[in-house]
């Protein structure tokens, strides 16, 4: 019997990542849903759904509120004849 050839291992695998330590809002949120979908599945559901599907609200940045500020509104009108 005849030892199979070994492939070289590289050193720095693209397969594998490091990922940075999760933020702890994010271990609490985590920790918080679970418990909850213990206790009350039907409401931890609708928590998740609520997160899942609304968006971040981010502050406008300055130049954007500044650019805003100083716009003028135009009313387009459009008829589907």
């Amino acid at each position: 019997m005849t030892a199979s050839p070994t492939l070289p291992r590289p050193e720095n695998s693209t397969t594998v990542r490091t990922h940075p330590r999760m933020p702890v809002t994010l271990r609490a949120v985590r920790g918080g849903m679970r418990i909850l979908s213990s206790i009350a599945p039907d409401r931890a559901a609708a928590i998740a759904e609520h997160m899942f599907l609304s968006p971040r609200r981010h502050p406008r940045p300055v130049a954007e509120r500044d650019m805003l500020a100083t716009a003028t509104r135009v009313t387009l009108n459009s008829s589907y004849n």
